[in-house]
């Protein structure tokens, strides 16, 4: 038995290439899974070995792994009997802090990008790359056995859509404010900021997309323009200020009646 203890990211870019050292193809096929107890796996590498691995978790942290090697001849017929299976590359990083591995999914799961890092202790100190998004540790959905059973590709972007700022970005809600002509306004913003809460759709690249009362509606829009779920951030935005115009600076209300003049 042998007690692993790793931690887990989504990955965005492809900047992590640059500290590729090697590859390998992996097929894994899960006999029995379950978030809060045993999960039972065979997993194929490069059609050259197998193993069988039973693991428990600990915590969010730790997983308990027992792991016996098979027959491949076995380990193939009992891949074409199963019905919940992962195919992957996964690649060896030569970063410090621990051993880095990016498993890129193909299949249903693709375009989906994990990191994992694997520790001596659950206290140890990792300086985290720019690429990596979101940590997913101990979050069963995006576990392997997870995305065995229900694949990337077919989940609604309201389950994998994550609150909060993105990570790296340190913006404050309205930093930024880009809102496509046409789909909200900010003055319909404002308008019913003081009856509405405000939800804002951040993108990856920390660009508030889209402003609207309803989460749903932002969702949505996430759908119609396919932004990618682990690239997208969902948050409570606070209530615009209302400001009168006479307490606008003069040199403000000076240029808005030059614009005006101009206008007509």
């Amino acid at each position: 038995m042998a007690l692993e203890i790793e931690r887990r990211f989504l990955v965005r870019g492809e900047n992590w290439r640059r500290n590729t050292i090697d590859s390998q193809e992996l097929q894994q096929g899960y006999l029995a899974s379950n978030a809060k107890d045993w999960t039972v796996r065979i997993r194929i590498l490069a059609n050259k070995k197998a193993w069988l691995t039973l693991k428990n978790s600990t915590n969010g942290f730790s997983n308990n792994e027992f792991e016996y090697l098979i027959p491949l001849t076995e380990a193939k017929t009992i891949w074409k009997l199963i019905s919940n299976k992962v195919t992957k590359t996964r690649y060896f990083l030569d970063l410090p802090g621990g051993e880095w591995v990016i498993d890129c999914f193909h299949g249903a799961n693709s375009p989906l990008v994990i990191a994992e890092v694997e520790l001596a202790s659950e206290v140890t100190p990792i300086e985290l790359p720019t690429w990596c998004a979101k940590e997913v540790t101990g979050e069963y959905q995006w576990s392997n056995a997870a995305l065995a059973q229900t694949p990337y590709s077919s989940r609604s972007i309201k389950k994998s859509i994550y609150w909060g700022p993105l990570a790296g970005k340190g913006l404050s809600p309205l930093d930024s404010l880009y809102i496509p002509v046409g789909l909200v306004s900010p003055a319909y913003a404002v308008a019913t900021a003081g009856r509405l809460a405000l939800y804002g759709l951040y993108d990856k690249d920390g660009i508030l997309r889209y402003v609207c009362g309803e989460r749903e509606a932002c969702i949505a829009y996430a759908e119609l323009f396919d932004l990618q779920s682990i690239d997208c951030s969902l948050m409570s935005l606070p209530e615009p200020s209302r400001v009168s115009v006479r307490n606008f600076p003069r040199k403000n209300r000076n240029r808005s009646r030059s614009q005006a003049m101009n206008n007509n």
